[in-house]
């Protein structure tokens, strides 16, 4: 609520966590620091390309999936505010940030029918007290007028952090950890999955594997940032 907010801004007022700035988690001059990603991207994993379709690593062996876009590279301002969000309990930053996440979704709204974020396993939450990525998910949604359903899917599996993993070990890692709960509601929809980071792609491949492994029509995907995402 707005109300809410003001109250919460007096008491605490917002600081830039870039240059400390008072009025906003990020002010416009670190946000215009951060590499924003742009077309041409690769359309099924939103890396930056040259002028083809799609980068090499997909032409190569393409994911399963419809496709996914990133808003930035996971850098500088971009990165301290995520981290902020996941580990310092700064939820307000989840208005900020799905303002990132709508440009990125720009592509896939007329396409989609409901957001599904990224579920964490219940241990997990509970020791966190939210999920980032459903925070994430619930103010895209209001932005973009799509319903978000995070009980479609589940996290069965409580992984290892994968912070230091290689691909290879995050695929192994994730392999199974994820089930649809709700067969008869993916059952031929077009679905978007919502997370903060891209890495490897290992986390929202095995979720995209699940939801279609159920029946759904088609999957994408779209995050703040990704980690490999540099022009080839």
């Amino acid at each position: 609520m707005a109300w809410r907010r003001a109250l919460l801004d007096a008491l605490l007022p917002r600081r830039c966590l870039g240059c400390r700035r008072r009025g906003a988690w990020m002010c416009a001059a670190c946000s215009g620091q951060v590499h924003k990603l742009r077309p041409p991207v690769c359309d099924l994993c939103g890396r930056e390309i040259a002028a083809r379709q799609r980068c090499q690593a997909c032409a190569r062996q393409p994911p399963k999936w419809a496709g996914m876009r990133a808003a930035a590279r996971y850098e500088l301002l971009l990165r301290e505010a995520i981290h902020s969000l996941k580990y310092a309990g700064h939820r307000g930053l989840a208005v900020e940030l799905a303002a990132w996440l709508e440009v990125a979704a720009a592509a896939y709204v007329d396409q989609v029918e409901v957001l599904v974020p990224v579920p964490l396993h219940p241990a997990r939450e509970r020791a966190r007290g939210y999920n980032q990525s459903a925070l994430l998910a619930r103010e895209l949604g209001q932005r973009c007028h799509l319903p978000v359903e995070g009980e479609l899917l589940a996290r069965v599996v409580d992984t290892r952090d994968q912070v230091k993993l290689t691909r290879a070990e995050r695929q192994r890692n994730v392999r199974g950890a994820f089930a649809c709960t709700h067969a008869n509601a993916v059952a031929g929809r077009s679905l978007l999955l919502v997370d903060d980071v891209c890495t490897t792609g290992s986390t929202l491949l095995a979720c995209a594997a699940a939801l279609t492994a159920a029946g759904a029509g088609s999957v994408r995907a779209v995050v703040l940032a990704r980690q490999d995402a540099a022009r080839e």
